[in-house]
């Protein structure tokens, strides 16, 4: 009886730290695809403002 429920909590337990795990990774990930987005207007601009100064 004490062993089962020893095991569900650990089941529990783990699936939470994976569920934070992946919602870390997710997070990193849109974190990441923002940047880069960032990145290629910055440098849609940059181009732009070259074009126009010529």
């Amino acid at each position: 009886m004490f062993k089962k429920t020893d095991i569900n909590f650990t089941n529990g337990h783990e699936s939470k730290e994976v569920s934070v795990l992946s919602n870390y990774k997710q997070r990193k990930k849109r974190n990441l695809i923002s940047r880069l987005l960032k990145f290629v207007i910055i440098m849609f601009e940059l181009e732009f403002s070259l074009e126009t100064a010529k």
